[in-house]
């Protein structure tokens, strides 16, 4: 996955702390952030580096319609099922 300078160690990680409309456009825009992690609920930690790479996965799989990635981008998902956005969701 690319970076683009936004890694950190997990022990410096904080909650998100975002008004309304922040998380109305990281929902649009970052897709790949966990929902979590835009709620504030939780901050970044291994599992919401789990969801961004299943989320990039299941975007590859729109694309290229590899039945075995498309079950790899599932498996990754599905502890996050419940609170994967439907467009999310119909990628798979």
């Amino acid at each position: 996955m690319i970076n683009f300078g936004k890694a950190l160690w997990i022990s410096d990680s904080k909650k998100k702390h975002l008004s309304q409309s922040e998380k109305k456009k990281y929902y649009k825009e970052y897709c790949h952030i966990a929902p979590a992690v835009i709620e504030g609920t939780h901050p970044p930690t291994v599992k919401s580096d789990v969801y961004a790479v299943g989320v990039l996965v299941a975007m590859i799989c729109s694309y290229c319609k590899y039945k075995l990635l498309k079950e790899i981008a599932k498996r990754w998902l599905k502890p996050f099922s419940t609170r994967c956005s439907a467009e999310l969701l119909t990628l798979l």
